[in-house]
Formats: C-alpha cells, sequence, structure tokens
C-alpha cells in the first residue's frame, strides 16, 4: 500500500508544485476541472450511453404527457407509472459508471485532504504532538523521549493519559523547513515529519504503524515500524482556511460543486450522456 501511497504522492507533489507559491484556491479549482473531466471520460466509457440516452428521452415524453393529460386521472396516472419506471432504469444504467468513478475519486479526495484540508505551522505557531500506544500498554511506566531538532522547540513536559494511552507534548515552530521530530521508546527510535512553511505542501498529520485502511488513509509518510507499542505519531495541524467572497468554505463543498459543475458544462464536447 505504501508504494501506491509514495507513487500518488510524488505525482500529486509534481502537479502542485506551480501553485505552492498562489493562493491555494488556484490550485484546488484547477484539480477539480480535471477531476470533472475524468469523471467525465469514465462515465462516457463504463455506462451504457445509448441506453441513457432512450430513458432520458422517455422520462421527458412521460413528464409531457403528465402535463399533457392533466385532466384525465387514468392517463395521468399510467404516464406517471412509466415515468417511475424510466427513471429506475435511468438510475440502474449510473451505478456502474458510479462504482468505478469512487475508486480514483476516492485516491484524488484522500491526497487533496492532506494539502488544502489542513495548514502546514508557520514560524511562531504552537502544536499538540501526541503519542498513541498500543492499549496494552502502561503509560506511566513506559520510557519515552522526545527529541526535537533545530527549528522546534519542546515547550511541555510529557502529559501521559492513561485512559486513551497517549502520550502528548506542546511544541512551537521557530523557522520554516521540514523537520523530523524523533522518539525514543522503549529503546527504540521513531520520528514524526514536521512542516513548518508559507506555501502550499502536503502535510502529514499521523503517521500510522499499520493496518490496510489507516495507512491508505494516512498518505503521507511511510508505515511505523510494527512493534507493538507505538499505533501512531500524530501533529495537531491547524485546519486550511479558504476564503471565497469573505466566507470560509471547506475545501471539499468547493471541489465537488466545481468538478461537477465543469463536468456538466463540457459534456456535450464529449458528446456524453449524463
Amino acid at each position: 500500500m505504501w508504494i501506491l501511497n509514495n507513487i500518488l504522492n510524488k505525482t500529486f507533489d509534481f502537479f502542485f508544485s506551480p501553485f505552492r507559491a498562489l493562493n491555494p484556491l488556484w490550485g484546488l479549482c484547477v484539480i477539480s476541472l480535471l477531476t470533472g473531466v475524468l469523471m467525465l471520460i469514465i462515465f462516457r466509457y463504463t455506462s451504457n450511453q445509448e441506453g441513457i440516452k432512450k430513458a432520458k428521452d422517455k422520462i421527458k415524453a412521460y413528464l409531457f404527457e403528465i402535463r399533457l393529460y392533466k385532466d384525465d386521472m387514468g392517463l395521468m396516472l399510467q404516464a406517471q407509472k412509466n415515468l417511475l419506471k424510466y427513471n429506475f432504469i435511468y438510475m440502474k444504467y449510473s451505478v456502474i459508471p458510479m462504482l468505478v468513478m469512487m475508486i480514483p475519486v476516492v485516491l484524488v479526495l484522500i491526497q487533496l485532504n492532506f494539502r488544502f484540508g489542513y495548514s502546514p505551522l508557520k514560524p511562531g505557531d504552537q502544536a499538540i504532538v501526541a503519542l498513541n500506544l498500543n492499549k496494552e500498554i502502561k503509560v506511566k511506566d513506559l520510557n519515552v523521549r522526545i527529541l526535537p531538532p533545530e527549528g522546534i522547540e519542546v515547550e511541555t513536559p510529557s502529559l501521559r493519559i492513561e485512559q486513551t494511552k497517549e502520550i502528548d507534548w506542546r511544541i512551537k515552530a521557530k523557522k520554516s523547513g521540514t523537520f523530523n521530530l524523533e522518539f525514543q521508546v522503549a529503546g527504540e527510535k521513531f520520528n514524526k515529519r514536521i512542516n513548518v512553511e508559507n506555501s502550499l505542501t502536503m502535510v502529514s498529520p499521523k503517521r500510522v504503524a499499520s493496518g490496510v485502511s489507516e495507512v491508505l488513509l494516512n498518505p503521507g509518510e511511510s508505515p511505523l515500524p510494527h512493534n507493538g507499542t507505538i499505533e501512531s505519531i500524530e501533529v495537531k495541524y491547524p485546519p486550511m482556511k479558504l476564503m471565497v467572497f469573505g466566507y470560509n468554505i471547506h475545501w471539499l463543498i468547493i471541489f465537488f460543486v466545481l468538478s461537477i459543475a465543469f463536468g456538466f458544462s463540457i459534456k456535450g464536447v464529449f458528446g456524453v450522456q449524463v
């Protein structure tokens, strides 16, 4: 799974490299438009286009029939029955394309979440770093040290929370850069990447130890060595603010609105029945 993550990370890093110094909205808009094209192409070649066209024509015809025979209850009910039938047929033709589209779209969403869902730290920012441990570990007895690199300051001693099997520290970013925060846990060394910069970049809030779904959903760093002690290391990055006409809009809303709107606007160019 990490091989797939690594390929996708490098691909999206390359794609977003021209947008690093720009407002993040530019990069989000472009990837939304391209995703709209991708969804359109997938729909075109995985759907029964002729069947969709016929179903849409029937739906239009029965809608017209309902208006035309609104004073004839029998004919209107028959038209409504047929309208419902062809709506189900239309939906049936859309199921397989939607299922196929889900695979690439989910992979795109995972990548975008770690570029537009979180902001990297800036010099002077504070954040909580959490070491999440195996449920069998006794937190208070565990020998743990945190070794900050130059550019990161650890402001507090460890806070050990037995109920959640968690050890927390508060850190402060002192200068821009990409840093590795090192931990010594029961004689073993682990590290966690921390991004401190003002440009668009992929941040990795959590580095996990194992689990296909966990690794897939946290693609920013390679999995931790699975030693039975640490389940994950997490940095609580602030959420990214994307201002649109003075309102802070979640990136997911912007992405879906733009990708769907653009896909529908150019479906005629590709000759796609949707």
